[in-house]
């Protein structure tokens, strides 16, 4: 009967402590996101940008759903806002 019990407190322990952990990162990820929303739509020529494939681009022109990028003297491509992962910050 005492295991039993025993048993029962330490799931319900690790259970609570699993959901309480879940929870936090969701939302510690959710504040994360929204200064990167605000730096997208703030985009201006000669920004640098790093795609959600890798790629590493500069901005031409930002337009209101695509980016004109330029990813080298001679490749110039549009990309949609969604795919821009961060902006690289200039040091």
């Amino acid at each position: 009967m005492q295991n039993a019990d025993f048993f029962n407190i330490i799931t319900t322990s690790c259970c609570a402590f699993r959901h309480i952990l879940l929870f936090g990162y969701q939302t510690l990820n959710k504040n994360n996101k929204k200064p990167t929303q605000q730096c997208l739509q703030l985009l201006t020529k000669g920004d640098k940008i790093v795609t959600n494939g890798g790629l590493i681009c500069e901005v031409i022109k930002a337009e209101n759903d695509f980016i004109k990028v330029k990813l080298n003297d001679d490749v110039i491509v549009r990309i949609a806002r969604e795919f821009v992962a961060k902006k690289i910050e200039d040091k």
